[in-house]
């Protein structure tokens, strides 16, 4: 905290007025940043009319927002790894934080329900399920990718 309060020239004691704890603070960044990388994500995704190529679209702009901002996949995995610290949160900074996950679980489950309709994706798998293997093997897959580099790049695509 003194760095941070170093580097932000604010001192320890106006920072904490602002956040209970670092992890509080660690939240909120990886929150802020959260929600810029979902514009991002949205964004690539808004051109294509089949489910295929939104996901598709989706994977590869994907790749890209962590490619150029690395320490956000660092933090992403610092979270799968170790989870929020939800006893240590105030409620305000929880609800904000689960507000941009219900927004992505909506866009993925819109997807699969999409592909289901134009056969693109078949319409006997189960979406809930198939919505979280998708979502954690896509970033399981890019950690393999971007930090062992014992894979290529088109193993992710």
């Amino acid at each position: 905290m003194e760095k941070i309060a170093v580097q932000s020239e604010f001192t320890r004691q106006t920072i904490y007025a602002y956040f209970k704890n670092r992890e509080e603070l660690l939240l909120i960044l990886f929150l802020k940043e959260s929600l810029k990388r979902w514009v991002y994500l949205e964004k690539a995704t808004e051109d294509w009319d089949t489910s295929v190529k939104k996901l598709e679209m989706f994977g590869m702009s994907y790749w890209e927002y962590y490619r150029k901002i690395p320490n956000y996949l660092d933090l992403a995995l610092y979270y799968d790894n170790y989870g929020i610290p939800y006893k240590s949160m105030r409620k305000a900074i929880l609800k904000e934080f689960y507000e941009p996950n219900i927004r992505a679980k909506t866009f993925f489950h819109n997807i699969f329900i999409q592909g289901q309709k134009d056969g693109s994706i078949r319409d006997d798998i189960n979406v809930e399920f198939s919505l979280s293997y998708f979502c954690i093997s896509l970033r399981a897959v890019l950690k393999e990718v971007i930090y062992l580099k014992y894979m290529k790049k088109e193993y992710f695509f």
